[in-house]
């Protein structure tokens, strides 16, 4: 995970758990907590860290179907 900046400790968290989640294989989880963590992310950089990380998970899910 990438922090760029201090950002909020809230982004931090829910960063954190969406790690949590995607290592855990929680895909759909994973791509929701990404999502909010791009909307709680102060920093640009960090906001497109998530958008990808969110993207991966759903790409992951379709993977899975087939």
């Amino acid at each position: 995970m990438i922090i760029k900046n201090n950002d909020s400790l809230l982004y931090i968290k829910t960063a954190s758990n969406a790690v949590r989640l995607e290592k855990d294989g929680k895909y759909f989880d994973a791509a929701k907590a990404w999502s909010h963590a791009c909307l709680l992310a102060q920093n640009r950089c960090n906001q497109i860290w998530c958008e990808h990380r969110s993207d991966f998970c759903f790409m992951q899910i379709k993977r899975e179907k087939t």
